[in-house]
């Protein structure tokens, strides 16, 4: 994990509720905006907006385990390489 993270495609899963309260995950897209810390494994990312709802930010920050990389079994918090193909 260093600087050369920046504009890496990632795709992160989130888990939240639908209006009616039933619960849902999610894959959002978007490109690693800046890396915070570096041990730490924080970066902000920001998501594309097509993937967007109309209350969802469009910059985050999050930590990126090691163990929520590209996961056999995904939760909330996996993350991946984002390919558009």
């Amino acid at each position: 994990m260093n600087k050369s993270l920046k504009g890496y495609k990632i795709e992160m899963l989130f888990s939240a509720h639908d209006d009616k309260g039933v619960p849902f995950v999610n894959w959002y897209h978007g490109v690693v905006d800046e890396l915070l810390n570096e041990k730490g494994r924080r970066v902000s990312i920001k998501w594309d907006e097509d993937c967007l709802g109309t209350k969802d930010a469009c910059i985050t920050k999050h930590r990126l385990g090691i163990t929520k990389w590209n996961p056999e079994i995904c939760t909330d918090g996996a993350w991946r390489h984002y390919i558009t193909e």
